[in-house]
């Protein structure tokens, strides 16, 4: 009877640990999860800080890679420009539009500096928003080279030779002003100079490098 008693004890005993850990997981079902309120406001604060101080220097970016970029592919231009010249016998223009902003390359198979319908086109561009022929004050947009109304013509003759030497200028919005010289008249090398305010250099001139607005 001892024996039998003792047997029906044991499973009360094992009864009363399941109320605890019933406890236990409701205790952990109802932590909180995800942010709180002042968590995900602390993140856009700092986020709006560290866009306040990075987009001036974004903006410059933009503007930096605009007009070099333009410019750079300006001097593409006239360097192809140059090769037609000598492979087709025939002097070959880049027009420069102040007015529409276009760079127009053509054949001028008659010589007479003006596109019209004996003369062959080969490319037209537009500048991008932003960029400008523009020079500073105390220079000239088209340095040396002819102009025809609102435009400025850069004339490659047959054997390679540029009619006359010189530059063109661009500008951004900000002040930044860069320009393709064409010299000497025989090789016609092609150079991309930026203007530090008082004269126009190459990059890396003197051990500088490019400052921009």
């Amino acid at each position: 009877m001892a024996g039998v008693a003792i047997a029906l004890a044991l499973p009360q005993t094992r009864a009363n640990p399941a109320p605890l850990e019933a406890s236990a997981v409701n205790r952990r079902s109802t932590r909180p999860t995800g942010f709180t309120l002042i968590e995900i406001l602390l993140v856009f604060v700092v986020v709006g800080l560290v866009t306040a101080m990075g987009l001036p220097a974004l903006q410059q970016m933009i503007h930096r890679s605009k007009l070099e970029g333009f410019v750079r592919n300006t001097g593409v231009t006239l360097q192809a420009a140059r090769f037609e010249a000598i492979k087709r016998g025939d002097p070959t223009v880049v027009e420069f539009h102040t007015d529409i902003g276009d760079v127009v390359t053509f054949v001028d198979t008659n010589s007479d500096g003006i596109q019209d319908e004996t003369d062959f086109e080969l490319n037209r561009h537009r500048m991008p928003a932003g960029v400008m022929l523009l020079a500073p004050e105390s220079e000239s947009i088209f340095e040396g080279f002819d102009t025809t109304g609102t435009s400025g013509l850069v004339v490659f003759n047959s054997d390679g030779s540029v009619e006359r030497q010189g530059a063109v200028r661009f500008a951004d919005m900000r002040s930044n002003y860069l320009e393709a010289r064409v010299e000497p008249r025989g090789t016609a090398r092609i150079e991309i100079r930026k203007w530090n305010g008082e004269k126009w250099l190459a990059t890396g001139h003197d051990g500088n490098g490019w400052e921009w607005h």
